[in-house]
């Protein structure tokens, strides 16, 4: 796989073409191919990349996990 710009379709089995990118935002270039790769190795283990591991819980009010109102406790 090779991803990159101004990339000829006969270098790897796999090409991701992309646009210019300005030099401040290369590091976003960068982690792509690392994110691709803990993805796949991931499913290779059967591990569900989107599933929270670590954190069993979402907070989606403002009064958290408590559910005070704030500025009370």
């Amino acid at each position: 796989m090779l991803i990159g710009q101004d990339l000829s379709p006969g270098h790897a089995d796999l090409v991701l073409r992309l646009p210019p990118v300005p030099p401040a935002w290369q590091f976003l270039i960068d982690i792509f191919p690392v994110q691709l790769a803990a993805e796949c190795l991931a499913r290779l283990r059967g591990e569900d990349c989107d599933a929270f591991r670590l954190c069993s819980y979402i907070v989606e009010s403002e009064g958290g996990l408590l559910n005070t109102p704030v500025g009370r406790r």
